[in-house]
């Protein structure tokens, strides 16, 4: 790999949180597809919310820049610049094994968890086969055909493009999922009653609240409700 393909450790840092930030962003995005109601609240209030998916995307992010990016040039240092004696080789030889095994058991641990959901939730999963048909095509491609480096740039660009198509994917997915089991009843004890001044009240499903409103899900008519906030009293659920 030329020094032009190379991802520099500085540049892996910054990338770090924008890509974490980015899969936070889509998987925001894709929960609002099927519900419809994304344009009445503002960035900032999207971008509040999309925290609720930033601890997974991070560890995600961290842990493929880590094993790409970061733990390749680890290794090449510390072969250039220690001293190989037969002790201090068999100590690195070790460490690189253990560090190996683990991440080779979480991917295949995290792989199994992917057939299982896809298994599991096979009837609404439509979306997220796209993606990860992709994923495979551009892995398999590169294998066979271009043979470029996993971390060289444009590799890796399209592994986190089509990372954060999957996130956006599979979060349409989940809406969807969440849709089907409010209108079948199995999520009807977490609703939530909006009380209005009028002394009237809404039961439903509560998607978000901003300054201007709130956004209600009303499965039996399959209707959104939004409720502006000058004509709320109060909001009760269950924990």
């Amino acid at each position: 790999m030329t020094d032009a393909e190379k991802v520099p450790l500085k540049d892996a840092v910054v990338l770090v949180p924008l890509m974490a930030s980015s899969l936070a962003i889509a998987w925001e995005v894709g929960r609002f597809l099927p519900f419809g109601g994304f344009l009445l609240f503002t960035f900032s209030e999207h971008m509040l919310a999309a925290m609720n998916a930033l601890p997974i995307a991070l560890a995600f992010t961290v842990y493929f820049v880590g094993i790409v990016i970061v733990l390749p040039k680890v290794r090449v240092a510390a072969r250039t610049s220690v001293d190989f004696t037969k002790e201090k080789v068999g100590g690195h030889i070790g460490v690189w094994s253990t560090i190996a095994v683990v991440s080779l058991v979480a991917l295949i641990a995290a792989l199994c968890a992917m057939i299982y959901y896809i298994v599991k939730h096979i009837s609404t999963v439509s979306f997220s086969i796209i993606p990860i048909a992709a994923l495979v095509t551009i892995v398999l491609a590169n294998q066979f055909v271009f043979k470029r480096p996993v971390a060289s740039s444009s590799i890796l660009s399209l592994l986190a493009g089509t990372a954060i198509v999957f996130a956006m994917a599979a979060s349409v997915d989940q809406s969807r999922r969440t849709i089907n089991a409010m209108k079948d009843g199995s999520l009807s004890d977490f609703r939530q009653e909006v009380f209005l001044k009028s002394a009237a009240s809404i039961k439903g499903f509560l998607l978000m609240a901003g300054d201007r409103g709130v956004l209600i899900y009303l499965p039996e008519g399959d209707a959104l409700n939004f409720v502006r906030n000058d004509d709320v009293q109060r909001i009760e659920w269950r924990r």
